[in-house]
């Protein structure tokens, strides 16, 4: 069922993207809606799972913006659900290449148990070309009641219009590695 709701979602939003709805802005938008397929793989203990996760963004100005962030996966019968809300500074350093650092508060629900905590991430975001768009970073989260992590992002879009782009994400550690693929549609305001 949750995959139904992915696929769907995905395919409204690249309809949109084509029908021309949302027209994104010269260079980098931080106004979008971004959804996919979300697997995760935990080291120890030797667990894994998959689910669907969400994403949004709102610039607020030409270098500040907001975002929230959902998942859902089952873990070998575990729900697992994480939220994240929080802002982050975007800085021009070339017409298509920005360092971003963001700030957010980070919330997981495993089961019965639940934890929170605050996340910096720190990194670049860049067009290649007309069509592609790429980003790394580092990201560290303090949580209240686990150690912290600390992990690589990479990710990447390929546009295949001004507003819809295919995405793929990989978030790593030493503990965990993260999947994300998806679909995400950019707006300009």
């Amino acid at each position: 069922m949750r995959k139904r709701i992915l696929l769907g979602s995905i395919a409204a939003m690249g309809l949109t993207g084509f029908a021309g709805q949302a027209l994104a802005a010269e260079g980098l938008s931080y106004t979008y809606v971004e959804a996919g397929y979300v697997r995760t793989d935990v080291d120890s203990p030797n667990i894994d799972g998959d689910g669907f996760g969400l994403r949004g963004s709102l610039a607020v100005t030409d270098m500040v913006h907001v975002f929230a962030t959902f998942s859902d996966q089952d873990l070998d019968g575990v729900d697992l659900e994480s939220y994240e809300v929080g802002a982050g500074l975007n800085w021009p350093l070339q017409s298509n290449l920005d360092l971003v650092g963001t700030l957010s508060y980070v919330r997981q629900e495993i089961g019965r148990y639940d934890d929170d905590g605050f996340a910096l991430g720190l990194g670049l975001r860049g067009r290649i070309g007309e069509r592609f768009e790429a980003q790394g970073g580092l990201r560290h989260v303090n949580f209240d009641d686990r150690s912290d992590e600390t992990s690589g992002v990479l990710s990447g879009r390929y546009f295949l219009t001004d507003t819809f782009a295919l995405s793929a994400e990989v978030e790593f550690s030493d503990d965990f590695t993260t999947f994300m693929i998806g679909g995400r549609l950019n707006f300009a305001l």
